[in-house]
């Protein structure tokens, strides 16, 4: 069995978890969390590899780099 923690969130971060989950159709706010920590750590994995996550509109054109701390 996983390891359970507790986190509190302000108000406009359950929000955002709320419509999050609302639009994804995930089943729980864990499930959420934890599609979120895959895609985050995919992005780490790629930055630390001195590669670029962009998104481009549908003419291909750059509207968007993302940028990780």
């Amino acid at each position: 069995m996983g390891k359970k923690i507790q986190i509190e969130f302000s108000p406009n971060a359950m929000k955002e978890l709320e419509r999050l989950k609302e639009q994804t159709d995930a089943t729980s706010y864990a499930q959420v969390l934890r599609t979120a920590l895959r895609i985050y750590g995919w992005c780490i994995d790629h930055q630390q590899m001195n590669r670029k996550i962009y998104a481009k509109d549908a003419d291909d054109r750059v509207i968007y780099e993302l940028l990780l701390p």
